[in-house]
């Protein structure tokens, strides 16, 4: 009988040590984790944290200069039989797809227009009253000549007036959205496409 208690014994004590190793294994080893988790997060800013370098902020209205990015490759193709075998400067050649002259810009704003949001106007060229009337000339002139792809060959500058049209064609959250220049005019349908616009307007401050 004091055999079999003593086996009995040496069990409990026995699985008694590995219920201790294991739960102190475990404390230990969420311990590492915690600290890990600190010095891991000690180089990580608190959020709402503001960084030593001080930040300058500029107010500009103005769209940026010449033609959109996204537009000046517009009704073009590259021309990969003509490309330069060696051509260290990165220049890509490109032919227009479609040549026809679609006439005054109104030809091909999707109308009859209903308002237009006008976002920026050069207040050196313009008051208000003046922004109004010659965007409304713009769109509504029977002069000028519009092509698929950019047909004119100098850089322009800061728009004078950006815009939005808005046609009751179309749901308003696709407005068409129109840049002009002195003599120019960018315009992108409701649909997406592209349309440059040479015509033989000025307007201004009298």
């Amino acid at each position: 009988m004091r055999s079999g208690r003593t086996t009995g014994f040496l069990m409990a004590s026995i699985l008694a040590g590995i219920i201790q190793v294991v739960i102190v294994s475990v404390f230990y080893a969420g311990g590492n984790v915690r600290g890990q988790t600190e010095v891991g997060r000690a180089d990580v800013p608190e959020y709402g944290q503001q960084s030593s370098k001080k930040i300058r902020f500029f107010h500009d209205p103005k769209p940026q200069p010449d033609v959109p990015r996204e537009a000046r490759h517009a009704g073009t193709v590259p021309l990969e039989r003509n490309q330069p075998k060696e051509n260290k400067f990165n220049i890509t050649f490109r032919a227009a797809q479609d040549h026809k002259n679609y006439g005054a810009l109104r030809n091909v704003i999707h109308g009859p227009i209903t308002a237009i949001r006008i976002r920026y106007f050069d207040s050196e060229a313009f008051d208000r009253a003046r922004a109004e009337s010659f965007l409304k000339t713009v769109i509504e002139s029977e002069r000028g000549d519009t092509y698929t792809h950019i047909f004119w060959a100098e850089p322009l500058g800061v728009p004078v007036i950006e815009g939005y049209l808005y046609s009751e064609d179309f749901y308003p959250a696709l407005p068409g959205y129109l840049l002009v220049w002195p003599g120019r005019a960018v315009y992108r349908d409701p649909h997406g496409k592209w349309w440059f616009t040479s015509m033989p307007l000025m307007g201004g401050k009298k």
